[in-house]
């Protein structure tokens, strides 16, 4: 698990360690030795020893500083197997660097604590069972197992869990209860805990639990598994779902209608987390024919309302049949037959046909029809993007093929780098805001740039070795102020 309150320290560390190690040089380039400096901070979230031997190479020209940050980096490499953990995994370097880079992917992420939802008897909230920072693994693994392509992260039919010191806790790494406190009945494992040392994929783990004593017509004896996942990458992964998820009712089975009631949280956190945009994603005029001032809806009476909910609506439709089931005995069973739980994302069955369009007006059989979404949105360039989808890994393959996707990645690991956050939203929306001045559209070009090379060679290691490789990377500003060194 992952403290909010760590990351901060992280972050404001390496920023105040980062002034410190360039705050001598003004507006120059850096020596190879300062530059080292610089990126060996980074990329460890420390400060080189002074008897480094690399740092000794560069001092004397032996080696380049972008050479020798690239091979502190390859320290985190993992090996090249199904689990793939760090092949230095007793050095304590590596996994500072593999842990340092999961915080940062972590960080990636618009949800970071899982919803304590509704009807839940004693709160319980899935920490114990499930890493909120496992879907960060997806880009971890990226960037530190040879071969594994970025967009698997948003692809792959894998359920990835962290590998970690200890495999099975005891006791639960959240509350600290043992296993026999919970209500399953087939042997189970709680979420890894300790230091990170790399990831596997995992299969399906279905564990038995018996019929809750109070709400039996609601939760009979049934199973559910604990790696459950629908594809797309960490988009469908069972954690996903959850910190996505919202305050429903686990006592009521959530049932989508297509107007009030939807998973729209986590459509939303699909433009955030994997696109880096802010809804609304298309223009004003792009909804025009979606407004019906008569609908029952009140966000479908409006441009205003509709241009947002026609992306993040649409979009989860992909889940709609989604509900929540608790299980766990709930605070009114006896005493001595309570017991702990979780609660898991269930899906309702298709039963109905599809809708032939995007009614304006709540549909009571919305959530039992086929699982059939839009990807609504203007790109980067202003073009608009509008694909019909049908299923989690659909969306996974058809976002993978946006320029978007890369240029997100390419931007959140610019901004690590040198501080300086772009603009990758569409310039030519009217309502877009402030337009860039010439150094922040000189800065988003090379992020572009960037991006759109990841899409050829799909390396997040070789994204980082051109970052690094940059003339204003090796600027002491970063060329922050002007456009000139920004290349």
């Amino acid at each position: 698990m992952v403290s909010q309150k760590f990351r901060i320290y992280i972050k404001s560390w390496i920023f105040f360690l980062l002034i410190l190690i360039t705050g001598s040089v003004q507006g120059g380039v850096l020596t190879e030795t300062a530059l080292f400096y610089r990126c060996y901070a980074q990329i460890t979230g420390s400060r080189v020893k002074y008897n480094d031997p690399l740092l000794a190479d560069v001092k004397k020209g032996a080696k380049t500083a972008v050479s020798a940050c690239l091979e502190v980096l390859n320290l985190a490499q993992l090996t090249n197997s199904p689990s793939s953990v760090l092949v230095n995994s007793s050095n304590p370097l590596a996994k500072k660097i593999l842990t340092h880079f999961h915080h940062l992917h972590y960080s990636w992420f618009s949800m970071k604590d899982f919803p304590v939802i509704s009807g839940g008897g004693s709160a319980i909230d899935n920490q114990d069972l499930f890493d909120s920072s496992s879907p960060s693994l997806y880009f971890t693994r990226a960037l530190f197992k040879p071969s594994v392509p970025v967009k698997d992260a948003i692809t792959t039919s894998e359920y990835l869990r962290a590998v970690r010191t200890t495999m099975a806790p005891p006791q639960g790494p959240e509350s600290g209860h043992p296993t026999s406190d919970f209500i399953f009945s087939d042997p189970f494992s709680f979420a890894p805990k300790g230091e990170l040392l790399g990831m596997e994929p995992v299969p399906s783990a279905v564990t038995n639990f018996p019929a809750n004593p109070v709400d039996k017509p609601f939760r009979p004896a049934g199973t559910v598994d604990l790696n459950m996942t629908l594809g797309g990458g960490l988009m469908g992964t069972q954690p996903y779902l959850l910190l996505n998820i919202g305050a429903v009712s686990s006592l009521q089975p959530f049932k989508s209608d297509g107007g009030m009631k939807m998973h729209r949280l986590w459509g939303r956190a699909i433009f955030k987390d994997i696109l880096c945009r802010d809804l609304p994603v298309v223009r004003v005029t792009d909804v025009d024919d979606m407004v019906d001032p008569k609908s029952s809806i009140p966000f479908r009476t409006s441009n205003s309302c509709t241009k947002c909910h026609a992306s993040h609506d649409r979009l989860s439709g992909v889940i709609r049949g989604m509900k929540v089931l608790y299980v766990g005995d709930t605070d009114e069973t006896a005493v001595g037959l309570k017991k702990r739980g979780g609660n898991f994302p269930t899906f309702h069955p298709v039963k109905m046909p599809a809708e032939t369009s995007w009614a304006a007006s709540p549909d009571p059989d919305y959530y039992q029809r086929p699982t059939n979404g839009r990807i609504y949105l203007r790109d980067y360039q202003g073009n608009l993007i509008d694909q019909p989808v049908t299923s989690v890994p659909e969306l996974g393959l058809k976002l993978a093929d946006l320029d978007d996707f890369y240029i997100c990645v390419a931007k959140r690991y610019y901004s690590f780098f040198t501080g300086i956050d772009v603009d990758n939203g569409d310039l030519g929306d009217p309502n877009h805001g402030v337009s860039p001045n010439p150094a922040q559209m000189a800065h988003r070009n090379l992020v572009i740039k960037l991006g759109t090379s990841l899409k050829v060679h799909q390396s997040l290691k070789q994204l980082i070795t051109d970052i690094i490789q940059l003339e204003n990377y090796k600027q002491s500003d970063f060329g922050i102020g002007s456009g000139t060194n920004v290349k």
